[in-house]
């Protein structure tokens, strides 16, 4: 059992900031020119404290692995009280300007609005917690307390040119109550609300803080990269899927008929278009030839399921990944395998020319896959092409890494 109690939060709002009901009014019929407009300002600032009662409970276990991970829990819940108050203020200028046969005028009118607001909020709250780190947090709201008050003052000035004499006029000043809803600003007020951490969040501050063991960590890094350095690591967890769609999926040579201008556009893009190129693209999108084949056909334990590949091809699915669509888990290891089945594609190029050396090897790669578009990450290229080989040329370690998984897949020994 305890009384939490959380350190103070001040936060300060600008704005907002505008101009506006400018008006111009021209009569030259009787030469009477005017012209009149507003400037606004609005700001606020905003403090609070929580405090409350609270009882916790704790557990520390572990999960059997091997190195086993401890496990601190906690789950914590009461009563929580936050208190905070808000300043608002804002101020106005009115300026008119006028000319009419030889006088002039000028009005300006200075309003100042200030407010105050103080509230409090009684909510009951259960949260749950691993190693201090807030998991979830639910909130129910009780009570609410809320009481307010602002006023506004003006203060007017004339000035005015008519029959060679110049006059000037200030005040009187007025003001009263208003109510404060009548000042905007962006004051946002806080509000406890139920929230839940994301899974990927809670992971990585385990792994910053060494409770996760470093191998996991490690696992869980690589499968989160994308892009170039993505594309070495697909090359690395999923070669052996990769093997397969070498020997199954390119058939056809599919990229040398598809419009490339069309390689930018989505799936459904090409699927609506209405000129020859689209008709031509979508045709060959669906052909039989270029389809990937079953999943009983890619071999045994590769993670995919027959609705992920059978009506796909290569260019099919890197399209599709272009649209804003959540992509289903299986599609992406899919997309991952045709990326380093595409890089791979150099090593049948390289299967009777053991006098390569492993920069050209690099070439090759980036020459197969200049195409393939990046649509989705890790494609490994971008459209213009040529990535892959600045990668391997830019990377030395990894460089030594591409000629072992050479050496492997081809049975041959490519000299450095």
């Amino acid at each position: 059992m305890g009384i939490p109690i959380g350190a103070p939060t001040l936060t300060v709002f600008l704005g907002p900031g505008r101009l506006q009901n400018i008006v111009v009014q021209i009569d030259s019929s009787t030469s009477s020119y005017s012209a009149r407009g507003e400037v606004y300002v609005g700001a606020a600032q905003n403090g609070y404290i929580q405090t409350g009662g609270a009882v916790r409970a704790d557990a520390i276990t572990a999960i059997p692995t091997d190195p086993p991970i401890p496990v601190d829990a906690a789950v914590e819940g009461g009563m929580l009280l936050t208190l905070q108050g808000s300043e608002v203020g804002s101020i106005e200028r009115d300026l008119n300007l006028a000319y009419s046969s030889g006088d002039i005028s000028l009005d300006l009118n200075h309003t100042l609005q200030l407010g105050v607001i103080l509230e409090a909020d009684l909510d009951a709250y259960l949260n749950a917690q691993l190693y201090e780190i807030e998991l979830c947090e639910f909130i129910w709201p009780l009570k609410h307390w809320e009481v307010s008050k602002a006023e506004s003052y003006s203060l007017p000035i004339s000035l005015s040119y008519s029959g060679g004499k110049a006059s000037i006029t200030i005040g009187p000043m007025a003001g009263g109550e208003i109510p404060v809803e009548d000042i905007e600003t962006t004051l946002e007020r806080f509000r406890p609300q139920t929230k839940c951490k994301e899974i990927k969040d809670v992971i990585e501050e385990l792994c910053k803080r060494g409770i996760l063991p470093k191998e996991i960590c490690d696992e869980l890094d690589s499968k989160a990269v994308t892009g170039l350095e993505g594309s070495c690591v697909a090359n690395e967890n999923l070669g052996e899927i990769a093997d397969n769609f070498i020997s199954r999926c390119c058939k056809g040579d599919m990229r040398r008929e598809f419009p490339g201008e069309l390689l930018a556009e989505t799936l459904g893009s090409i699927k609506k278009g209405k000129t020859a190129k689209h008709k031509k693209a979508w045709k060959l999108l669906n052909e039989g030839r270029f389809k990937k084949p079953s999943a009983s056909a890619i071999g045994p334990n590769n993670g995919l399921t027959p609705n992920s590949v059978d009506k796909s091809n290569r260019i099919r699915v890197q399209l599709q990944h272009k649209s804003d669509e959540v992509v289903p888990a299986e599609k992406r290891e899919e997309d991952r395998s045709i990326t380093v089945a595409e890089g791979h594609t150099a090593v049948d190029d390289l299967l009777n020319k053991t006098s390569k050396s492993v920069s050209k090897a690099c070439d090759y790669a980036g020459k197969a896959m200049k195409k393939t578009i990046s649509g989705y990450p890790p494609t490994g290229v971008d459209a213009k092409g040529n990535v892959a080989r600045k990668w391997c040329n830019d990377h030395p370690d990894y460089e030594r890494g591409i000629r072992l998984d050479l050496e492997n897949l081809a049975g041959k020994n490519f000299t450095s």
